[in-house]
């Protein structure tokens, strides 16, 4: 009773779930609006134009437009955090999979809307998995950098996570001479 008074007093009246996917297509049509990546993205009159045309189709106001697709994108993104946390050893019914009608319809969002590297949800959203190839990769570009010399590479056929790094040794310390009396 008290949302609808709420909603009435703001003069917002509740998305519908015609309205809803209505607005997700709409969303996916201009990607100046999800896409971190697209040249648009980030210029203001370009994403106010995509907002005005989606609230003339939606007869919504572009800030009621614009509110609510700031509400379905955290929603997505805690449903992708859900399906993510996987406990070792656990069963299928045990591994979480999304109920939510627009979940599917949202996965459009997966890689565009993403946070930008090194960003705090990028890692949270990756498995242990995923961070220690990571973090792999990562040392061994550092080791190519540094090192002139080829290496080799050789992934185990035991496990295709840990990447095993073969090169030339390291450089051997400077010997430090006595200090002479001059």
């Amino acid at each position: 009773m008290e949302a609808t008074q709420a909603i009435a007093s703001t003069g917002e009246t509740r998305w519908s779930k015609e309205n809803i996917a209505k607005l997700i297509e709409l969303l996916e049509l201009r990607e100046c609006l999800w896409r971190k990546s697209h040249s648009f993205y980030k210029d203001r009159v370009k994403r106010n134009a995509a907002l005005s045309e989606m609230s003339e189709q939606l007869a919504r106001t572009p800030k009621e437009i614009e509110n609510k697709i700031h509400n379905l994108r955290c929603q997505y993104r805690n449903e992708v955090k859900k399906e993510r946390t996987r406990n070792s050893g656990a069963g299928a019914k045990d591994v979480y999979t999304s109920k939510w009608e627009f979940f599917k319809s949202l996965n459009f969002l997966y890689g565009g809307g993403e946070a930008e590297k090194g960003n705090a949800f990028d890692s949270m959203s990756k498995t242990s998995t995923e961070l220690e190839l990571d973090m792999e990769s990562q040392e061994i570009l550092l080791e190519s950098q540094l090192a002139p010399s080829v290496c080799h590479y050789a992934v185990p056929s035991t496990s295709a996570a840990s990447v095993t790094v073969y090169g030339s040794p390291p450089p051997q310390k400077k010997e430090t001479l006595p200090k002479t009396k001059s």
